[in-house]
């Protein structure tokens, strides 16, 4: 009597081909238990025992080495393809984050040839982050209905068409109309990777990877300024817009193709987090079914660690727009120096930011994924060094530019990490959903960064520009404390 396993489709005969089946059959069949057997539905009881006992037989039959040997093979496969996924959205995000400088980098060329004006460039660089902020919104839905890679890779040759478009444009309106179409397709990026992310690490391992992932935007803004500098340079202004605009392009059409949403589409499965540790592991076989529209309401809207992760982002994204904002121009009027020696010691917030982006996530990966108490320190750190500027304000310039570096150290950890607690905070089902929220949030503290800080600064002198930097530090902390009581609660 011929017997054949349920998902490899075809025979096991006897003492022929064990190994490629019983292999084949863990692959295939990765989310049952090994050696759990699932009976055809045109098997009869009697065969369904003979079934049975053939298979333990097969299975006990094989020799340690050759399972040995397949573990191996499957867990190398496994890792090169976690390595391929993550350079995948590494060097995206990347693209994403030089595509979106590029105006910025042929504006002087544009005011200098009179084809817009100082006021004009800076109403074509307001109409980006306007549409950002609720594109990371529309987006987060998206992602969490449609394929993630499908999602980042046609981000990308949206981005691409709208920087060939910049290229193209002439006149006001024709500038910022293509801008603003590049604001609104760049906020698909970032939910797309968070949900890939979230897919194929572990809670005990996201910290490293999605902190090193967040230096992906910090070494695009890194190229942007060499990459469309050489291109205006040595060719026109439509260079800077045009190449970048292409490259993004053509690997938005690569990227599709390289990528894996989830480790399950290769037949792989991993135990994502340990019992009860967060809701974002698999779901339980009988939530399988539950709709979108109910995982929003129930597990987005009604989530109040969300809410409360958010209003901290908020706070965070007004200290930094802020401190990017402002700072080289407190530097100037409290150390009566000039604007352009400022701006270069103020340029030491990128470092330490980039540093602190990657200590940060695996700083909390070292304590078991506990986040909160990582971000804690961070912004204790935070205060103390505006506290530091606030108390001595005219210092070196190495003083200056260590205390910056600092600066930007402890107010990115807690950037890149409230987007990793968000992430796991929710089901992995709608992680995109969430991340969009958060963000479009966030850009509020960014857009309130501008233009009330310089009626406080006016008013009251920079003194209140420090205040409010002190204040927010705080006002980030407090809102996460709940979230740090709910957690330790829960568990």
């Amino acid at each position: 009597m011929e017997v054949g396993f349920v998902g490899l489709g075809g025979v096991i005969a006897p003492k022929r081909a064990r190994v490629s089946a019983v292999s084949g059959y863990r692959r295939e069949c990765a989310r049952r238990p090994r050696r759990k057997v699932r009976l055809a539905e045109s098997v009869s009881s009697d065969e369904g025992k003979v079934f049975a006992e053939s298979s333990k037989e097969v299975v006990n039959a094989i020799s340690d080495e050759e399972i040995s040997e397949g573990d191996h093979l499957q867990q190398k496969g496994f890792k090169q393809w976690r390595y391929r996924v993550f350079f995948g959205l590494y060097a995206s995000y990347v693209v994403y984050a030089l595509t979106r400088a590029t105006f910025t980098f042929i504006s002087p060329t544009l005011q200098k040839q009179r084809l817009l004006s100082l006021a004009e460039i800076g109403a074509v660089a307001s109409a980006f982050p306007m549409m950002y902020g609720g594109s990371k919104l529309i987006s987060g839905f998206i992602a969490d209905n449609v394929s993630p890679r499908l999602v980042l890779g046609s981000g990308m040759i949206l981005t691409g068409l709208a920087n060939v478009g910049l290229a193209l444009a002439s006149g006001f309106r024709g500038f910022g109309m293509t801008w603003a179409l590049n604001g609104l397709v760049q906020g698909v990026g970032a939910g797309a990777v968070a949900r890939v992310l979230t897919m194929w690490y572990t809670r005990k391992e996201r910290g490293f990877w999605w902190a090193f992932w967040s230096t992906s935007s910090n070494f695009g803004g890194f190229l942007a300024p060499l990459v469309c500098g050489f291109l205006v340079s040595n060719f026109q202004w439509q260079a800077g817009a045009l190449f970048p605009g292409i490259g993004a392009i053509v690997l938005g059409f690569l990227m599709i193709p390289w990528l894996r949403d989830e480790p399950e589409d290769l037949g792989y499965t991993i135990e994502h987090d340990p019992k009860g540790s967060s809701s974002n592991s698999r779901p339980a076989e009988g939530d399988e079914k539950d709709s979108y529209f109910k995982l929003l309401v129930e597990r987005v809207l009604f989530n109040k660690t969300l809410w409360f992760l958010a209003i901290s982002n908020c706070f965070i994204y007004f200290l930094r727009s802020g401190m990017r904002s402002w700072h080289h121009f407190y530097l100037a009027d409290t150390q009566n120096i000039r604007v352009a020696e400022a701006a270069y010691r103020v340029s030491g917030m990128e470092i330490g930011g980039l540093l602190g982006t990657f200590s940060s996530g695996v700083f909390s990966d070292k304590v078991k994924g506990s986040r909160i108490p990582v971000m804690l320190v961070y912004l204790a750190g935070l205060a103390v060094t505006i506290l530091f500027v606030a108390v001595f304000p005219k210092t070196t310039p190495l003083v200056d530019s260590v205390a910056i570096s600092m600066l930007g150290f402890f107010v990115n950890g807690p950037q890149c990490l409230l987007g990793l607690v968000a992430a796991e905070s929710v089901d992995r089902r709608i992680v995109a959903t969430a991340t969009g929220i958060l963000g479009w949030i966030s850009y509020l503290g960014a857009a309130i960064s501008g233009y009330p800080i310089s009626l406080f600064v006016n008013k009251m002198g920079w003194n209140a520009y420090l205040a409010l930097l002190l204040g927010s530090t705080l006002g980030s902390a407090l809102f996460l404390l709940p979230v740090w009581y709910l957690a330790t609660h829960k568990r």
